[in-house]
């Protein structure tokens, strides 16, 4: 919407309404009124126009920015049914070891009928439950040196060499590596964030820095399936293309998926697909990169184009 063209009256323009007399002075008067109608009508205009978002107008869900949409009640009226799991319902609950990796016994040491001592008593039998724990993580500090030896023939000092993986005199391993890429890339957790999860949980905190550079060396590695993924959707008969509003850093991008029924590779701040309908049941598709994904020519096409994108599952390389 162009703003409009707005003229006030100069002082000089009122100086000389005011010489003319009153006549003068009311028509500069009502023009101004006619001024300040145009600017409240435009100012409704736009407020109406930011109040819109994707699920009541044609805007892009990209254009809702990064606010929160108020939340619509439920309309389901409440079941009969009590909350929680129902009648015949299978359960999930950890399975009984054979072979506990730890044994705590539990004695009893006077009889509850009598009170005597049980200090010499048989044992006839046993009763058992079991408690499934993660025991404290703790970092596993790997120390790598290398001999140094002299030669008894000529003297010569021969120095081993480290591992190629090896190339700091002090790093973080692939372990804490691949955790970070997990928790950072397939979870969506914020670098601070992720950072944090390492100290409380291992009291041993990983820099941002090198949660980024695990980051870059995993999409090093899976750089082949992404190929794969990009041969395969070229080839697809059809490609659904979407987007939607994401926030990066703390500003708006847009974050658009490509994708078929077996494939989807997503990628921010990326134009929108547009498919515009040709001869021979054909549609040509605008540029659309996906982590080195471009669809740039006409694609056959299929019995439908979805309307969301497919379900993608993550392979996290070992680093």
């Amino acid at each position: 919407m162009n703003p409009p063209r707005v003229q006030l009256p100069t002082p000089e323009d009122i100086h000389n309404a005011f010489i003319r007399g009153e006549e003068a002075v009311t028509e500069l008067f009502i023009s101004v009124i006619d001024t300040v109608r145009m600017l409240l009508s435009h100012t409704d205009q736009l407020r109406e126009q930011l109040a819109k978002n994707s699920a009541d107008s044609s805007k892009p869900p990209s254009g809702d920015g990064l606010k929160k949409k108020p939340r619509t009640g439920s309309l389901r009226k409440p079941g009969e049914k009590p909350d929680g799991g129902q009648p015949g319902h299978k359960g999930h609950y950890p399975e009984m070891a054979d072979t506990p990796d730890r044994i705590v016994v539990h004695t009893v040491r006077t009889c509850g009928n009598c009170h005597a001592s049980l200090k010499k008593a048989t044992v006839i039998g046993h009763d058992r439950r079991q408690v499934s724990d993660i025991p404290p993580i703790r970092p596993e500090i790997t120390g790598h040196r290398i001999d140094i030896l002299r030669c008894p023939k000529c003297g010569h000092h021969n120095k081993a060499e480290f591992p190629k993986e090896v190339s700091q005199p002090t790093q973080y391993g692939a372990g804490v590596k691949s955790h970070a890429v997990y928790f950072n890339v397939y979870h969506h957790i914020p670098l601070k964030r992720t950072a944090l999860i390492s100290e409380h949980i291992s009291d041993h905190r990983i820099s941002e820095a090198a949660i980024a550079e695990a980051c870059g060396i995993c999409a090093s590695e899976v750089a082949p399936a992404n190929e794969h993924i990009r041969k395969q959707l070229i080839m697809s008969d059809a490609v659904n293309s979407d987007e939607t509003g994401i926030g990066v850093n703390k500003k708006l991008h847009w974050l658009t998926v490509a994708s078929s029924p077996e494939f989807t590779c997503y990628h921010p701040n990326l134009p929108v697909t547009i498919f515009i309908p040709s001869a021979a049941g054909k549609v040509s598709v605008m540029p659309v990169s996906c982590r080195n994904f471009t669809v740039s020519e006409s694609v056959t096409i299929g019995k439908h184009i979805s309307d969301s994108p497919a379900d993608t599952d993550f392979a996290m390389p070992t680093i």
